[in-house]
């Protein structure tokens, strides 16, 4: 099953990097409009060291702080894009690993590489938009979730599932609607 998740993991990363390569050049992926626009200008901001929230955030702060470590790291914007192909990717093979646990290794084949190869879900995880990252935090936590043994306590794993859905909030606050299912689904 390695094989499996790896080979999911590459197919994934080449269709992402495709269209990176594709899309650099086009006036709207080079340079950000509106949502995309906003994220930037807070992440460059936070970046920076001012960690102040705009006037009217219309926004979770989310996706800028992931912006911002890009920018801390690397002072590139034009990196982003390749940060979160690379967290599509993880995205796609831990889709195959919750399939494969919750419904056998065919089910778990076929919901990664269906996730690999979705044409909106490669272009949303290369553009400056909130949700690939929302995708990826959700898909993390779901995946510790049906992992998770039978609980007497918490667990570690408990613990970073509970991490991740939080973390997800913060980029998208409607994640906290998961929040009563994943408990549901821990305690069972």
């Amino acid at each position: 099953m390695k094989r499996a998740a790896a080979l999911i993991f590459l197919l994934a990363l080449a269709l992402r990097l495709g269209v990176v390569a594709q899309l650099r050049d086009e006036p709207l992926f080079r340079t950000p409009q509106l949502d995309a626009l906003e994220y930037v200008s807070w992440g460059t901001q936070m970046a920076g060291g001012d960690f102040t929230w705009p006037v009217a955030p219309i926004h979770a702060p989310g996706y800028p702080l992931l912006i911002a470590l890009v920018l801390a790291i690397t002072g590139k914007v034009s990196v982003l894009p390749i940060v979160q192909a690379i967290l599509g990717s993880l995205a796609a093979v831990m889709t195959f690993a919750i399939g494969r646990r919750l419904f056998g290794p065919v089910a778990g084949v076929a919901a990664g590489v269906l996730h690999a190869t979705y044409a909106p879900l490669i272009l949303i995880d290369v553009s400056i938009l909130a949700e690939g990252l929302f995708v990826f935090l959700l898909t993390a936590t779901l995946l510790l979730v049906v992992k998770l043994p039978d609980l007497q306590r918490p667990t570690p794993a408990l613990i970073a599932a509970g991490l991740l859905l939080g973390f997800s909030i913060i980029v998208r606050p409607t994640a906290a609607a998961l929040i009563p299912l994943l408990a549901w689904y821990a305690v069972r």
